[in-house]
C-alpha cells in the first residue's frame, strides 16, 4: 500500500542541518505515526513521501520557505528585564512556549541577556534553515477514522 491522504504513516527519520548536526530522529522502535492529510506534519514533509509504500527509504532537503520560513528580523524583540516574569530562567539559547492572549502558542528563544534587557526570538528555531531528511516509511494502513482537512 502506497502513502496517501486517509493512511495512518509510520516512518523513522533523522533530520539534520546543512553543517551535518543532527536536530532530531527517531527510531525504528518509536516511529512517528501520524495521518495522513490531517496536517498533523510538515506539509512539504509529507507531500515528499507521498506514494512510498513501507520498507522504502528518501533522502531529500527542505528549503527554509518549503520547511519554517526564513528568518524574521523583525520577529527579535528588546525587553526590559523587569518584563519577564521571575520564574523565567535568563539563559542564552533557553526555548520556551509562551501560550498568548490571542490563544495562540508562541516558541520564543531567549537570544541574549544583558544587564538591563533580554533579547526575545520569536522565529522558530529552525527559519531560516536548510532542513535534510532521510526517512523510511516503516508501515502504511488504511487509517481508522479519514482526515479532516485543515
Amino acid at each position: 500500500m502506497q502513502i496517501a491522504p486517509g493512511c495512518t504513516v509510520e516512518i523513522a527519520y533523522v533530520l539534520t542541518l546543512a553543517n551535518g548536526e543532527i536536530v532530531e530522529r527517531t527510531e525504528a522502535e518509536k516511529p512517528l505515526r501520524f495521518l495522513c492529510g490531517a496536517g498533523e506534519i510538515l506539509p512539504a514533509l509529507e507531500r515528499a513521501i507521498l506514494d512510498l509504500s513501507a520498507d522504502q527509504e528518501l533522502d531529500f532537503q527542505l528549503e527554509p520557505e518549503l520547511a519554517y520560513g526564513p528568518r524574521d528580523p523583525e520577529a527579535v524583540l528588546s525587553v526590559p528585564r523587569g518584563e519577564i516574569p521571575p520564574d523565567i530562567t535568563l539563559e542564552e539559547g533557553l526555548v520556551y512556549l509562551l501560550h498568548g492572549e490571542d490563544r495562540e502558542d508562541r516558541v520564543v528563544t531567549i537570544a541574549e541577556v544583558g544587564e538591563s534587557d533580554v533579547l526575545l526570538d520569536f522565529n522558530h528555531p529552525l527559519a531560516g534553515e536548510t532542513l535534510h531528511f532521510h526517512v523510511k516509511v516503516l508501515s502504511v494502513a488504511e487509517a481508522e477514522v479519514a482526515p479532516t482537512p485543515n
